[in-house]
């Protein structure tokens, strides 16, 4: 952690294109954040909070497969999934990828950037459409 501040200046002087990504990353799991947070405040009692076409496979049958899925309910708790989820896409994973711009260069780096940046999009996706926005 102690090199973290030389690992910055580094990236600062030699990839600025790398640093915008990390920048853009950020900013946009922070706008997740809010975003999650906010909804998750205004949520009542119960509010839809997962969704999945196959559900639980319940009593050893089948046939419980065809009849399970669709929309979980839960509380304001279960939406602060998303907020963690931003905080881990924003902190955790631009501290990744610094370390990851270091051993394996920067061509790995940036996809891993990219990649966690596109998992921020899909998790907005995701909440938009839980919370019936779009």
């Amino acid at each position: 952690m102690k090199n973290l501040g030389e690992s910055f200046k580094k990236i600062y002087q030699e990839d600025r294109g790398f640093l915008g990504l990390l920048v853009l990353l950020f900013l946009l799991a922070l706008a997740l954040f809010i975003f999650a947070f906010v909804k998750a405040l205004g949520v009542g009692s119960m509010a839809y909070v997962g969704y999945s076409d196959i559900g639980k496979f319940a009593g050893g049958e089948i046939s419980s497969l065809w009849s399970s899925g669709g929309y979980r309910s839960g509380g304001m708790i279960d939406l602060m999934a998303f907020a963690v989820a931003a905080v881990v896409f924003g902190l955790l994973h631009s501290l990744i990828s610094v370390q990851i711009y270091e051993r394996r260069g920067k061509g790995v780096a940036r996809m891993f950037v990219l990649l966690s940046a596109m998992l921020v999009l899909g998790a907005f996706v995701v909440l938009i459409r839980l919370l019936g926005e779009g």
